[in-house]
């Protein structure tokens, strides 16, 4: 189960489901000479954070599920880097339940089929509420009665 959480952190890194994380500022706000009004809604880019190689290294845009292998905390350079169900007190509170029937399905999946793979697909997203490929993904799906060849 391990190495399934590994590989759905690192999916949920490169294909946020949600695209941008809201926050109100709930008073006014100076920082230098940037001026935040109360009630003013700032939006941070979750895929922009998940990407960013200062954060993630020169390897930030490719599929590496070892970079969770020590945990989010070590995965990342800052501990709020990692955001694919926002941060806070606004944290997806289905979060936990969602990762266990995902890991269970998944593990349940490969015993049943155990040859996943990803045929012709382009790192190419489309931002709407939330975020999905361009040019969706083609799965296929092998057994061990009728192995891909």
């Amino acid at each position: 189960m391990a190495h399934v959480g590994m590989i759905l952190s690192e999916i949920n890194r490169l294909f946020t489901i949600l695209p941008f994380v809201p926050r109100t500022s709930t008073k006014n706000v100076q920082t230098g000479n940037i001026f935040v009004p109360k009630g003013l809604v700032l939006e941070s880019s979750v895929h922009e954070i998940h990407q960013n190689p200062k954060l993630w290294g020169a390897n930030a845009f490719e599929f590496n599920p070892n970079r969770f292998i020590d945990g989010m905390s070590k995965a990342c350079q800052h501990p709020q880097g990692y955001l694919p169900f926002s941060f806070g007190p606004c944290f997806c509170v289905d979060h936990n339940f969602c990762q266990y029937k995902v890991k269970s399905c998944v593990g349940y999946g490969v015993v049943k089929n155990p040859i996943f793979s990803f045929q012709n697909f382009r790192h190419c997203l489309i931002f709407t509420i939330t975020q999905r490929p361009f040019d969706g993904v083609e799965l296929i799906v092998g057994s061990f009665e009728t192995p891909i060849s």
